[in-house]
């Protein structure tokens, strides 16, 4: 979800249970994660590289109160699948 990338997007979900605290320590992501591995079910944890991008002052969406990436979103996310998809050799 686009509040875990960057906190700046908070305002949009007024009465969200989800804050600086969980922000922080990744909570909504990590419950997925366990939730897929409980059932074998592999992922690629798209969050830590979407952050680190966000904190670079880069800016992935089209809008503050839209949730969907612009072409730089969807650019960067293709370029984490692309490295991982060569890592594992399937490309």
């Amino acid at each position: 979800a686009d509040i875990q990338v960057d906190m700046k997007y908070l305002s949009k979900y007024p009465n969200a249970p989800f804050g600086e605290k969980e922000f922080r320590e990744a909570l909504p992501q990590k419950k997925v994660l366990g939730y897929l591995s409980e059932f074998g079910i592999e992922s690629l944890d798209l969050l830590p590289p979407l952050q680190k991008f966000a904190a670079s002052g880069k800016n992935l969406y089209f809008a503050d109160k839209d949730p969907h990436f612009d072409v730089t979103g969807h650019a960067k996310t293709g370029e984490i699948l692309y490295k991982k998809l060569r890592a594992l050799n399937w490309l």
